[in-house]
C-alpha cells in the first residue's frame, strides 16, 4: 500500500508538472484518457462503491482486483494532475479495497488456515492507502472505525497504516499529496505564525491612504493643489504608468524655497513652467501595483522579489491613476507585525 500510494502521488505530480496550460486541451486529454480506460475497465467509471462492496464480500478474482486497483490508480492520478475538479478520498478507498482484497486472495491461497476473510484485508487496505497518500494516520484510523464500527480492527490497522506511511515517505520519499500539489501552484502549508498573521490581513489595513496622484511634469499650481490636505506621499505618473512615490514634505519644502525652486523649473512643449518631480531632491520610493484584494504576505513577497520600496494599491481590474487607493511600504508591514501584534 505504501508503494501504491507513492506511485499515485508520483503520477499526480508528474501529470500536474507536464499539464498543458490550455484548460480546453486539459479537458480533452481527460476525456480521451477516461474513455480509453473505460473501454477496457468499465468498473473505473463512477464512484465505484459497488466495486468496493464486491471486493469486501469476496466476489472478485485476484487478477481483476489488481487490474481495478492499478487502472483506478493511473486514471485517478492523471485526472487529478490534469486539474479535473474531483474528489480524492473515493479513489483512494477504491484502490485500497481492491489491492487489499487481492492480497487477501493471495493469503487464502498460500495459507488458508491462517488467513482471514477478504473483506478484512480490503478494509485494512483502504485505511493504509488513504493514510499513505495523505500522511494522515489518525484520520485513516477514525475513518476505518466509522466504516466497520468494530474497535478490534484498530490494532492491525495501526500496524499497516504506520508501515504504509513510512514506506511512502521514507523509502519512496513522497510527501503528502495535497502539499505537493500546492507547491506546484506556488503555495505552501509550512507557514510561520507571522506568515499566517500577514495572510489574514488585507493590504488596506496598513496602507497609507493620505496620498495624491500628480504627473511627472507638474506646474506650480498643480503641485500646490495636490499639497492641499497635507498628503504624506505624492504618487508620480506619466503616460506609461506610475513611476514612484515622492515624500510630499520634500515637495512642500521646495515650493517654500523660492530661490531653490527656480533651479528646477523647466519649460514644456506648450511653453508652461513645470517641475520634473523625478529630478528634484527628496525621498522617492520605487513602486509597482497590487490589487486591494491582496494580503500583506503577498505584498511583502512582491516587494522582496522585485526589490522595490512600496506598492500602489488599486481597485478593479485596470491599473491606472484613477484607481489608486493608497500605497503600502515595506517597513510598514514589518512594523505592523512587530509592534501592532
Amino acid at each position: 500500500m505504501g508503494a501504491l500510494a507513492a506511485l499515485f502521488i508520483f503520477i499526480c505530480v508528474k501529470a500536474a508538472q507536464n499539464a498543458p496550460k490550455s484548460i480546453w486541451l486539459r479537458f480533452l486529454l481527460i476525456g480521451l484518457l477516461n474513455g480509453t480506460f473505460a473501454l477496457f475497465i468499465p468498473a473505473m467509471m463512477g464512484i465505484g462503491y459497488d466495486t468496493v462492496n464486491q471486493a469486501i464480500t469476496g466476489h472478485l478474482p485476484w487478477m481483476l482486483l489488481l487490474a481495478y486497483a492499478l487502472g483506478k490508480l493511473c486514471i485517478s492520478g492523471l485526472n487529478l494532475g490534469l486539474g479535473q475538479p474531483a474528489g480524492v478520498i473515493g479513489p483512494m478507498l477504491f484502490i485500497g479495497a481492491c489491492a487489499g482484497a487481492a492480497l487477501g486472495e493471495a493469503g487464502n491461497y498460500f495459507a488458508p488456515d491462517m488467513a482471514s476473510a477478504n473483506g478484512y484485508y480490503a478494509m485494512l487496505g483502504m485505511a493504509a492507502m488513504m493514510s499513505a497518500c495523505l500522511q494522515a494516520p489518525l484520520t485513516a484510523l477514525m475513518t476505518l472505525l466509522e466504516l466497520t464500527n468494530n474497535p478490534n480492527i484498530i490494532l492491525p490497522a495501526m500496524l499497516v497504516v504506520v508501515i504504509s506511511n513510512l514506506t511512502a515517505s521514507e523509502i519512496f520519499k513522497q510527501k503528502s499529496l495535497f502539499p505537493r500539489l500546492l507547491q506546484l501552484r506556488g503555495l505552501t502549508t509550512d507557514t510561520s505564525p507571522v506568515e499566517q498573521m500577514l495572510r489574514q490581513n488585507s493590504v488596506l489595513s496598513v496602507a497609507e491612504k493620505n496620498i495624491k496622484v500628480v504627473p511627472k511634469f507638474a506646474t506650480i499650481e498643480t503641485l500646490k493643489l495636490a499639497l492641499n490636505g497635507n498628503p504624506v506621499w505624492l504618487v508620480i505618473h506619466n503616460e506609461k504608468g506610475i513611476l514612484a512615490a515622492l515624500a510630499a514634505a520634500d515637495a512642500a519644502n521646495l515650493l517654500m524655497n523660492e530661490e531653490g525652486l527656480k533651479e528646477w523649473l523647466e519649460e514644456d512643449a506648450e511653453g508652461d513652467q513645470v517641475i520634473n518631480l523625478m529630478a528634484i531632491p527628496g525621498q522617492r520610493l520605487t513602486c509597482k501595483s497590487i490589487s486591494m484584494r491582496a494580503n500583506l504576505q503577498e505584498a511583502l513577497d512582491v516587494m522582496i522579489d522585485d526589490q522595490i520600496d512600496c506598492l500602489t494599491i488599486h481597485y478593479g481590474k485596470e491599473v491606472n491613476t484613477a484607481s489608486v487607493m493608497g500605497i503600502i511600504e515595506h517597513d510598514k508591514i514589518h512594523n505592523y507585525y512587530r509592534y501592532t501584534h
